[in-house]
Order: structure tokens, then C-alpha cells, then sequence
């Protein structure tokens, strides 16, 4: 037999451990997805790599597979040139 002090003390103890455990498992399932979606992007780059081993030319075929977005941005009107960046699926 405990006393009900003791029995609230290690309910108490016990319900943070839960607590933290839960909040350990739920970061542990979202760095899993992130490193299930990361594999899935290298493998695909893999597989990308693989196919265009040897190119002569750059097709708009070869950019999709490679590049996810370019963003231009406004042309200075002062110096005439423009910043665009290229967002590559790596």
C-alpha cells in the first residue's frame, strides 16, 4: 500500500514521462518523413543522373528533372542587369 500522496507524486512523474515521450514520438515521425521524402529526392536525382549520363544537348526534358523553379527578379534600371535564381532539385 502507498499512501495518496505518493500515488499523486508518481502519477504525476509518470504523466510528464508520457508526455514527453508522445512529444519524442511525434518529432521522431516527422524527421522520418523528412528523411523518407529526402531518399525519394535522391533517389529520383540518382535515377536522373543515370539517364542523362551522356547529353549533347539540353532539352526542357533535362531542366524538369533538375531544376524545380528560376526566379527573375526586376531588371536595374541603372545598371541594366537582372538576379535570377535557380532552385535545383538537390
Amino acid at each position: 500500500m502507498i499512501s495518496e500522496e505518493d500515488y499523486v507524486g508518481f502519477k504525476t512523474v509518470f504523466d510528464e514521462d508520457k508526455q514527453n515521450r508522445l512529444q519524442k514520438k511525434e518529432t521522431i515521425a516527422k524527421e522520418l518523413i523528412a528523411y523518407e521524402e529526402k531518399l525519394r529526392t535522391h533517389t529520383n536525382i540518382s535515377s536522373a543522373l543515370e539517364k542523362y549520363k551522356h547529353i549533347d544537348t539540353l532539352t526542357h526534358e533535362i531542366i524538369n528533372d533538375f531544376v524545380d523553379s528560376v526566379l527573375i527578379g526586376e531588371k536595374n534600371s541603372t545598371t541594366g542587369k537582372q538576379k535570377i535564381i535557380i532552385n535545383w532539385l538537390l
